[in-house]
């Protein structure tokens, strides 16, 4: 029998029984006061209200110890709980129930927190109402847990990116410029396609600074080869001049020695007109010596012309140089800042910029040199 219909028996047995005393109390009393004459009836109506109200306190005692049991079975369930063991028997009164509900309850969050630490994030961890305060926390807790594994994925895919872009560019601190790192759609392709540029341009500038070299070199190879030429002129003319002298200095002393002795004999007198004809036919010699001697220092100033042709023409392309050099310079402050906006991901490219500024400082010294060689030409031949 349930619960409410137990406690309805009790309830209208406790009614009856009292309402069956007080009828055979009043019979029973009016009996004695004479004015009936139905005390067996009062007295049976006592009998019957004591026999109601031992049954309703039958009722009344099985119910108690019901509702005892159930209590205990309560207590015992609250206990479980409260050690966080959970049961599975089948419910016994509305306090069981209730209990019963939350051990399911438990259980399902249980269940819940199990999937969560196998990592199985994409299931319904809605609460089941607004007061599912444990619902709600374990709702936010997942979609916390959510945001940090789609964080720490993000984490990981920027490292693998950054350790594969350093992986391609490792091979330019040794001076290889062919390296090509791959732009993807990551946040390192952006660096990935600066240094692929920057690359790309000092190639461009290395190729242009080894041409320059070239022609500067070529533009040495012809004022040397020039100036030999015109040394080796020098040598002839210093030669050509001395024998000149020579023949001017030996004609003298033969028309002294004329002078000395023209009245001593016609056969001197002779021997004298022949030495003048050889004297005469000397000099026309040394004229045309001369001539040679003035064709040779036109060819040669005609050289040291050319020559200063060729230094104007080594200062501009001193000068291209420098200015080659103030662009590496600066291309080189470009990959250092873009190295700092990196940060680690930018060290390969601060040891690009380090190569590249002693780059242009080895061709400023060169632009130096080459100046100071062409300014020294350019006095020597004034």
């Amino acid at each position: 029998m349930d619960n409410p219909l137990w406690n309805l028996a009790a309830k209208a047995a406790s009614v009856i029984a009292c309402f069956l005393l007080v009828a055979g109390t009043f019979l029973v009393g009016a009996s004695y006061a004479g004015l009936t004459e139905g005390d067996f009836v009062g007295a049976v109506t006592i009998v019957l209200a004591a026999a109601v109200a031992i049954f309703a306190m039958a009722l009344s005692h099985l119910e108690n110890a019901k509702l005892r049991g159930q209590q205990k079975s309560a207590v015992e369930a609250a206990n479980l709980l409260s050690q966080g063991k959970l049961f599975d028997d089948d419910p016994n009164g509305e306090l069981m129930d209730s209990l019963h509900s939350v051990s399911d309850y438990v259980r399902a969050k249980s269940e819940l927190m199990d999937r969560i630490a196998e990592g199985k994030l994409n299931e319904n961890f809605a609460p089941l109402s607004d007061s599912d305060e444990l619902g709600r926390a374990m709702h936010n807790m997942v979609a916390y847990l959510r945001h940090s594994v789609q964080t720490q994925e993000s984490r990981d895919r920027l490292h693998d990116s950054v350790v594969k872009l350093l992986d391609e560019v490792s091979d330019v601190s040794s001076g290889d410029l062919t390296v090509h790192a791959d732009v993807g759609p990551e946040i390192t392709g952006a660096i990935a396609d600066a240094f692929n540029s920057m690359t790309e341009n000092l190639r461009s500038l290395i190729k242009q600074v080894k041409d320059i070299t070239n022609q500067v070199g070529a533009s040495a190879g012809s004022i040397n080869d020039t100036t030999e030429q015109l040394a080796r002129g020098s040598f002839v003319q210093a030669a050509q001049i001395t024998r000149t002298t020579a023949a001017i200095a030996k004609m003298a002393s033969q028309i002294q020695e004329v002078s000395d002795n023209a009245e001593t004999s016609s056969r001197v007198a002779s021997e004298s007109l022949n030495k003048a004809r050889s004297g005469t036919k000397a000099a026309a010699d040394n004229i045309n010596a001369m001539r040679c001697v003035r064709k040779q220092v036109q060819e040669t100033a005609k050289r040291v012309k050319r020559l200063g042709e060729r230094s104007q023409e080594i200062g501009q392309i001193v000068a291209l140089i420098d200015d080659l050099s103030d662009r590496t310079s600066l291309l080189a402050l470009n990959a250092s800042l873009q190295a700092s906006a990196a940060g680690e991901a930018g060290a390969a490219f601060g040891a690009v910029a380090e190569e590249v500024e002693r780059l242009a400082e080895r061709s400023n010294r060169l632009t130096r040199q080459i100046s100071t060689l062409t300014q020294t030409i350019n006095a020597e031949t004034k």
